[in-house]
């Protein structure tokens, strides 16, 4: 087996991550999911992110293929992440609260 090592701190990197989702919990997932993908963007390298949803028959998980220039801005992004989640998905849903209440 060939395998090819690139050391480039330019090399672009793929991280793929898939979450199977408990019935009944895929509206908050999805509210989850965009507040994540918004955040994603915002970080220095971001090539993309795409999101694969469940496929009756085909796939059963959520599939998220996020794309950076290179690993650290990978990394950077990741780490900030898993620092912050609970944060961002708190104040996520809280401005989904209160603006959902002001138009009311």
């Amino acid at each position: 087996m060939n395998i090819k090592v690139n050391n480039s701190p330019n090399q672009q990197v793929t991280a793929v991550i898939s979450h199977y989702i408990r019935p009944g919990r895929e509206s908050g997932y999805e509210a989850w999911l965009e507040g994540i993908s918004q955040v994603a963007r915002q970080f220095e390298g971001h090539n993309g992110v795409t999101i694969l949803r469940p496929q009756p028959g085909l796939r059963a998980e959520y599939v998220i293929i996020l794309r950076f220039n290179n690993y650290h801005n990978l990394w950077r992004c990741a780490s900030a992440k898993q620092r912050g989640i609970k944060l961002k998905r708190k104040k996520l849903i809280n401005s989904y609260y209160f603006n959902r209440q002001k138009l009311k």
